[in-house]
């Protein structure tokens, strides 16, 4: 009977020391299982604030993408632009360009050709020796201008303008003294008309070679129009 008791008195403490271990090692457990829900909800949120995070990158990329290509578009809108008005003054200057070749070769031919009919038709000596200037000068003014013409590819026609044909047709019929008068006072005006027009163009005109043309001739315009006054006036 003692030895059972003995034995009773031995398994008794190590059954209560196995019971108040065990709930120890279960709280153990679930505290441990807690911590891991914790961390995996923690890691499931940096995961998530991850994709955040690349979705406001690529956001960023795309804003800059569009911005970039609104950038081009307006370079490309503004380059057209820029385009058109260049064009356009080319357009207009080498309209410019080709009305002055026009005029000036159309008064030329005219001076040319009057100034023959001047050599075999005029009474004064005073106004053949003006004819002879007038083929001499003008003549190498018209191959200076076919000259420049050619090289700018403009095609110069070969009749005249009609006003210069008109001016023509009615001096033609028209000989002696009635021819002197009526000659000496349209070269007058003539050559204001080109003096005004070449002047203008070496101030303001856009080709430098056509400038520079105007600029040389002009003196001897003007020399022109000197001599014509002067025959001009001597029939008054």
């Amino acid at each position: 009977m003692r030895t059972l008791k003995s034995i009773l008195l031995v398994l008794i403490p190590v059954f209560l020391i196995s019971c108040n271990s065990q709930p120890n090692s279960n709280r153990a457990t679930a505290s441990d299982d807690d911590r891991d829900v914790t961390t995996r909800d923690r890691q499931a949120s940096d995961r998530d604030r991850d994709v955040t995070t690349r979705d406001r990158q690529a956001s960023d990329r795309d804003r800059d993408v569009t911005t970039r290509d609104r950038q081009a578009s307006d370079r490309d809108t503004s380059g057209r632009g820029e385009n058109i008005r260049i064009d356009a003054m080319s357009n207009e200057n080498r309209g410019d360009m080709d009305d002055f070749i026009r005029e000036v070769a159309s008064g030329t031919k005219l001076e040319v050709q009057l100034g023959k009919y001047a050599q075999e038709n005029a009474a004064s000596q005073r106004v053949k020796n003006f004819g002879a200037m007038m083929v001499r000068d003008h003549t190498k003014v018209g191959e200076e201008l076919k000259s420049i013409a050619q090289r700018k590819n403009i095609t110069i026609p070969d009749a005249l303008e009609r006003e210069h044909n008109d001016l023509l047709g009615d001096l033609q019929e028209k000989r002696g003294v009635e021819f002197d008068k009526e000659y000496m006072g349209k070269m007058v005006d003539d050559h204001q008309e080109d003096v005004d027009n070449f002047k203008k163009y070496a101030e303001n005109g856009d080709d430098p070679d056509l400038k520079s043309f105007a600029a040389k001739m002009l003196p001897t315009l003007l020399a022109h129009q000197d001599s014509a006054k002067s025959i001009r006036d001597a029939f008054r």
